[in-house]
């Protein structure tokens, strides 16, 4: 089972360190990399309050940032360590967030993913999203829950 744990603004270096192994690619192919822009654009836009480590077994695992945003959840980012991808920790995630959404007067999940995460585009298929607006280098999905 995933726990999720409040990050502290004290580990953002190791936030983070997961942060650019997971998204680095796409962003530095799209705009190139820069460690201090993106360290900038990621505490400005992504409030340190919605950042929770993901573990289990007792390992740091991932890493979701999300925040309820006009009767939306919305999920900023969700990095999970290459070496625990394809196991279910990114589906248990998203069901728990899907279960905790109405406890915050949430009725819909929200996301956007780099349109070259091919992997990530068709995990979130899979998972009942579906397309909102395509912009040039992102997808922007969602789900609403019915609940």
């Amino acid at each position: 089972m995933i726990t999720f744990e409040p990050a502290s603004s004290l580990e953002f270096d190791e936030q983070f360190r997961l942060i650019k192994q997971g998204i680095g690619d796409f962003v530095d192919a799209i705009w190139g990399w820069n460690d201090d822009a993106q360290r900038q654009r990621i505490q400005e836009h992504h409030p340190q309050s919605g950042y929770h480590w993901l573990t289990y077994q007792g390992q740091r695992v991932g890493l979701v940032c999300y925040h309820p945003y006009d009767k939306n959840l919305h999920v900023h980012m969700l990095v999970i360590k290459k070496r625990y991808q394809a196991m279910g920790i990114g589906r248990e995630v998203m069901n728990r967030l899907e279960c905790h959404a109405p406890q915050v007067s949430c009725n819909a999940i929200t996301l956007s993913c780099f349109s070259d995460n091919h992997a990530a585009v068709r995990f979130y298929r899979a998972l009942g999203f579906h397309t909102v607006k395509t912009e040039p280098h992102f997808i922007n999905f969602r789900k609403n829950l019915g609940r």
